[in-house]
């Protein structure tokens, strides 16, 4: 069992096991033991959120947080925790090594990607010119006005 806490400051405790995994099957629609389902809800922050409610459906029932709540739980550092508890307790699943094994590469793959594109983005951002696109959007904004005929309908008739 893996524990993580929300922004609330609730604390909330993973379990995967045969039964939870199920829930989310049927919950979810979302299959824990398909690496490439397990790897898409990696990118998918609302999908990965629906999976957790579903493996902590019985303690939000018992804590009288609805599903808004719980949602509302998870941002930031409260979704990174959640993330790491849930790529731990995958791990404590398997009872194949070599299964666990290819599940951390597919963690660490995936952060590793994450990684890349948030490290790109803060590139392409940094190289952005703050006066040349202002003027560009300006100048692009001034020539669509007084382009459109004027209605006939606007014309007084003589």
């Amino acid at each position: 069992m893996t524990r993580f806490t929300d922004l609330h400051g609730r604390v909330w405790v993973l379990e995967l096991n045969v039964t939870a995994i199920r829930r989310v099957r049927d919950l979810a629609k979302v299959n824990l033991l398909d690496f490439e389902a397990v790897g898409r809800l990696l990118t998918d922050p609302i999908g990965f959120c629906d999976v957790l409610y579903c493996l902590c459906q019985g303690q939000v029932e018992a804590a009288g947080v609805s599903d808004v709540q719980f949602g509302e739980g998870l941002a930031g550092d409260a979704l990174l925790a959640a993330f790491t508890a849930f790529q731990e307790e995958c791990g404590n699943f398997c009872p194949r090594p070599s299964t666990r094994q290819a599940l951390q590469q597919l963690f660490a793959k995936s952060a590793a990607v994450a990684d890349q594109v948030a490290t790109r983005a803060q590139q392409q951002i940094q190289a952005l010119d703050a006066d040349q696109l202002a003027a560009s959007l300006l100048r692009s904004s001034s020539s669509v006005s007084g382009s459109s005929p004027v209605s006939s309908a606007s014309t007084p008739a003589p």
